[in-house]
C-alpha cells in the first residue's frame, strides 16, 4: 500500500506543477469534475481489464483511452466550454495515465502480500 501512496502523491505533485504550467484554474467545479472523471476512468478501467484477464491489455487500454478522450472533447465542444487544444489533450491524457498507474499499483499490492504469505 505504500507504493500506492507513493504513486498517488508523486503523481499529485507532478499534476500540481503541470497545472501551474498550463495556468488552469484548479478549483472551479467544472475542472474538478473533469479531472476526477479522467483520473477515475483510468483507475476503474485498468481494474476492470485486470479482473477480466483480457489479452492484449495495452491495445484495449489505448483504444478505450482514446475513446474516453474523444467523448470528453466532443462533450466540451457541444457545450461550447473549450476548444480542442493539444495542451488540453496532454493534460487529460496525463490524468488518465496517472489514474491507471494508481489503479494498477493498488490492485497488485494485495496480490503481492497474498503471494508472500503463501510462500511462508
Amino acid at each position: 500500500m505504500r507504493l500506492f501512496w507513493f504513486a498517488f502523491f508523486s503523481g499529485g505533485i507532478f499534476f500540481y506543477f503541470l497545472d501551474q504550467a498550463f495556468k488552469v484554474d484548479l478549483f472551479s467545479a467544472e475542472i474538478i469534475l473533469n479531472n476526477m472523471y479522467h483520473f477515475f476512468a483510468g483507475f476503474i478501467y485498468l481494474a476492470w481489464s485486470l479482473r477480466l484477464n483480457l489479452k492484449n491489455k495495452l491495445k484495449y487500454f489505448i483504444l478505450l483511452a482514446a475513446v474516453i478522450l474523444f467523448i470528453d472533447e466532443m462533450n466540451d465542444y457541444l457545450r461550447h466550454y473549450q476548444t480542442f487544444t493539444f495542451v488540453e489533450l496532454f493534460y487529460n491524457t496525463y490524468l488518465l495515465l496517472w489514474g491507471a498507474l494508481c489503479g494498477y499499483v493498488y490492485l497488485i499490492s494485495p496480490k503481492r502480500r497474498e503471494k508472500l504469505e503463501n510462500q511462508s
